[in-house]
């Protein structure tokens, strides 16, 4: 079964803009190509010219590339832009891992596979908001030095830090070289003071224009 809108669908309703961001964003494209495949696009939706099968609209993309330098075919980052946008794949990723803070035991661990490089800065991202400030912290070391009372205020709540990231061992790559771009993040619950919150607190002393929002 299938649920959800058809790639077809969406793009003959999508705004020639949206298209542009959905393609630069999730696709990686540059900003010219995202520009030139979403002009085909619109103008073959307005002659009815716009194909329904997935190899009458890569034909097009490859068309509106010309010759490029990578090995791949030219319409792979549009198909996977289209596929990141339609199925909400980064707002699953964020969900989940917004979920499994919250069922994780202390010490805990999770692993979360990457393969592109947007997946894996999503992770970072929940990492770096969540990330529990260690005591080697220079933040930490400068704020219990000149302001004690103001990190002992700080509360202590759930946070992650990551252990070493695995990547495929040569073996691997031997017989699966697609595994080449995985990443195996391996985040740890603890508990304690996000850096976040630290940052919050000495930006505030500093008079620094402040970090994003701890609880966030």
């Amino acid at each position: 079964l299938t649920k959800g809108e058809p790639a077809w669908q969406f793009l003959r309703a999508v705004g020639r803009d949206e298209l542009v961001r959905i393609l630069r964003s999730y696709g990686e494209e540059d900003a010219i190509a995202a520009r030139r495949i979403a002009d085909a696009i619109v103008l073959g939706r307005e002659t009815g010219e716009l194909p329904k099968r997935t190899r009458e609209l890569a034909d097009l993309v490859r068309r509106v590339k010309g010759r490029e330098y990578q090995p791949m075919h030219p319409a792979k980052p549009t198909f996977q832009a289209l596929r990141i946008h339609l199925n909400d794949e980064f707002g699953e990723l964020r969900r989940g891992l917004g979920a499994v803070l919250a069922l994780l035991r202390e010490e805990g661990r999770v692993g979360i596979l990457t393969w592109k490089h947007l997946e894996c800065a999503i992770v970072v991202d929940f990492l770096r908001r969540h990330e529990l400030a260690r005591p080697d912290l220079p933040l930490l070391d400068w704020a219990r030095r000149a302001h004690p009372a103001r990190v002992d205020a700080l509360p202590t709540e759930a946070c992650m830090e990551m252990d070493e990231p695995r990547r495929p061992s040569e073996q691997e790559l031997r017989f699966n070289s697609r595994s080449r771009s995985a990443v195996l993040h391996l985040l740890r619950k603890r508990t304690g003071v996000r850096v976040a919150r630290l940052e919050k607190a000495a930006y505030d002393e500093l008079a620094w224009d402040g970090p994003v929002d701890p609880m966030r």
